[in-house]
């Protein structure tokens, strides 16, 4: 049976974070209630405090670093297929925008508090509607519904700074759209020719394009790294042996496994792991 798109409430702590980590397997959007935390998102950290406001498209994981004992979040998940609606009325580029700025920090003016209170009632409308053990009559209306009007309401709270931004060449739009599909699809996908042919461009074209953005680095390069991150993640996680990992993230076998691994990192992955002990 196909499983129909969710949207779901959520209030985390630090209980919630096992090993230091939280995965979530989906698309969410998180305001931080109390205490703070230092996190890091695929291959950025965040300092989170109260009021701070964090975003992410795809599913991730959240590695702590540092975390207090009163830290406490609210949050959304949702699955990204319930931004079609959206993404059909308004294009892309908010989208975009947002993908680009994916954390806030509220400041004590008047505009911001403001916009705290506001995002804090949509909160309330996702507790409301979409908590464990709520019942929705119409869930698949209700879902869109509630994400077009939570993503237009923030759209038009940041529409000066979108409007300064809106100067992406076509380069550089292909260059943030292939980062995208890495960030996505690197786990299961680490050949340049699936993105380029996403891209409707050539592999060369992309490989010009990556390295004028990107310091000289080739496509390759960039997919590896993202899928190393990954391995470095799964690899913190005792439970899946090398040959599981091997398997959930698409390599022919562990040998081609611990090839890559060696080849990035100078260890084969049972050294890397047995260095976190």
């Amino acid at each position: 049976m196909e499983q129909k798109p969710h949207l779901l409430y959520r209030e985390i702590g630090p209980d919630d974070f096992s090993g230091n980590e939280l995965s979530l397997p989906a698309a969410f959007y998180m305001a931080v209630t109390a205490g703070t935390a230092i996190v890091q998102i695929n291959f950025k950290h965040f300092f989170l405090e109260y009021q701070s406001e964090i975003h992410q498209f795809n599913p991730c994981t959240i590695v702590v670093h540092q975390m207090s004992d009163d830290f406490q979040g609210r949050l959304f998940i949702y699955d990204k297929a319930l931004l079609g609606p959206l993404l059909n009325s308004l294009g892309y580029f908010w989208y975009d925008f947002f993908d680009s700025n994916s954390f806030y920090q509220h400041t004590p003016d008047a505009r911001s508090q403001r916009t705290w209170r506001e995002f804090n009632q949509w909160l309330d409308m996702a507790q409301f509607l979409f908590a464990p053990g709520c019942k929705l009559k119409f869930p698949q209306l209700q879902r869109e519904s509630f994400l077009s009007g939570y993503w237009m309401w923030a759209t038009s709270t940041v529409q000066e700074e979108m409007s300064q931004k809106n100067g992406f060449s076509p380069m550089l739009r292909i260059y943030r759209n292939f980062l995208k599909l890495v960030q996505q699809d690197a786990p299961t996908h680490h050949n340049v020719g699936y993105y380029a042919q996403i891209l409707c461009i050539s592999p060369r074209y992309l490989g010009r394009i990556v390295s004028e953005f990107s310091e000289g680095k080739s496509p390759k390069q960039i997919i590896d790294a993202a899928l190393l991150d990954r391995v470095k993640e799964l690899l913190r996680q005792p439970s899946l042996s090398i040959d599981q990992i091997a398997d959930k993230l698409n390599f022919p076998d562990q040998s081609y496994l611990s090839r890559f691994f060696r080849r990035l990192t100078g260890l084969y992955p049972s050294a890397y792991r047995a260095s976190l002990s």
